[in-house]
């Protein structure tokens, strides 16, 4: 059943009149932190206005089927009417996934939203991604307040908690992985393992564009150490459930980490990216981007919020084309990659069975070396 739904999932992402089927909203440029590694720190707390609930409703009759909407900032559960969000867009796009980022410093708000959700959006699969950055004193250092990793932590509890008795939400967390925080990264993964068996504990790499002093990406062997361990873990794990999902996972896990090395070189990427053709980023003053990393090509706003329009303009054929060679590591945008281009999945595919084999053969060299060896010494 799931792999017929993966194959009806792939064709309507293809045969989507060229719109988007999964889509990044930036709901609201307030914050209440300020973390070192945020790209969008120049646009937080200004004055210019989000879109209001009427105009979504516009933008959204405009878009087609969409699979996948991460609701980003800010901080999203700030917004007050962020269960009218996605109700808007589960009515009109038969939404299917969201993912909502959160710094955890907003518990009730957070619990509010969820408990609407079961009524507005009752199929509706979510994801709540709960940001820790290390342990307790290197998060409250880099998200510049004193205090948020308690904040968060005791969200992660309450939402693991309220997620047990509710189907279709999955509680997760995150963590940019920088030069500030790598030495920390393992002892929070532990913990975090260890306090909630089964959750996923994710990473990325710091992409850049944050105002923090001297933060970096980390250094190739600092990322390499993390994730050997990281990885080892995890195939611990899938051996306890070796479904054919996991198989596929651990092969795309293990090509992402291999396409986040070539972003640490600045390496154009070796596949097609899927920016501004499966996936697409709204801003929350209505700016339109085919990639985060991009400017915005046009606004809704003066398109009367005809997104198919906009989306099919020239300016936005421009942006698509520089696409075509950049480097990147950003997860969401890989994740839409790796599963609607056929060409990327056969690239996964032909890079694990590349690997494979030259590790048999090293494997087969070092056997034929040690049973040489051992000749030439009972020979002596």
């Amino acid at each position: 059943m799931k792999g017929l739904e993966k194959i009806s999932k792939f064709a309507r992402a293809r045969l989507n009149r060229g719109l988007p089927s999964s889509l990044i909203y930036f709901v609201t440029n307030v914050c209440n932190l300020k973390c070192e590694h945020c790209f969008y720190w120049k646009q937080l707390n200004t004055s210019v206005e989000d879109l209001t609930l009427e105009e979504i409703e516009k933008i959204s009759r405009h878009l087609a089927w969409l699979n996948n909407l991460s609701l980003s900032g800010g901080e999203p559960f700030l917004r007050k009417d962020l269960a009218g969000i996605l109700e808007i867009f589960y009515r009109n796009n038969s939404l299917q996934f969201s993912l909502i980022p959160t710094n955890g410093y907003f518990l009730d708000p957070t619990l509010t939203v969820l408990k609407k959700l079961r009524s507005l959006c009752p199929k509706l699969k979510l994801t709540i991604q709960v940001s820790l950055d290390g342990t307790r004193e290197i998060h409250d250092r880099i998200r510049g307040v004193k205090g948020s990793f308690d904040k968060a932590f005791k969200s992660l509890e309450a939402l693991r908690e309220y997620q047990r008795n509710h189907a279709g939400l999955e509680v997760v967390t995150n963590t940019v992985v920088n030069n500030k925080n790598f030495e920390d990264v393992l002892e929070l993964y532990r913990l975090l393992k260890e306090r909630f068996r089964g959750m996923h504990v994710g990473l990325s790499l710091y992409r850049g564009g944050g105002f923090g002093d001297n933060l970096l990406p980390p250094t190739e062997p600092q990322w390499q150490q993390i994730i050997e361990i990281l990885r080892q873990q995890e195939r611990g794990e899938m051996k306890r459930s070796p479904a054919l999902g996991n198989w596929y996972h651990r092969m795309r896990t293990d090509y992402l980490d291999y396409v986040n090395l070539r972003a640490l070189h600045g390496e154009v990427s070796p596949w097609n990216c899927s920016a501004g053709d499966i996936i697409g980023v709204l801003d929350h003053n209505g700016d339109v981007k085919v990639c985060e990393n991009y400017p915005p090509f046009g606004n809704v706003r003066d398109y009367n919020y005809d997104f198919e329009a906009l989306w099919g303009s020239e300016k936005a054929q421009v942006m698509r084309r520089l696409v075509r060679e950049c480097f990147c590591n950003h997860p969401c945008f890989l994740q839409a990659s790796t599963s609607y281009y056929l060409s990327n999945q056969a690239t996964i595919l032909l890079y694990n069975l590349h690997k494979n084999l030259s590790l048999e053969f090293k494997k087969s060299s070092r056997k034929k070396h040690f049973l040489e060896l051992q000749q030439a010494q009972s020979g002596s």
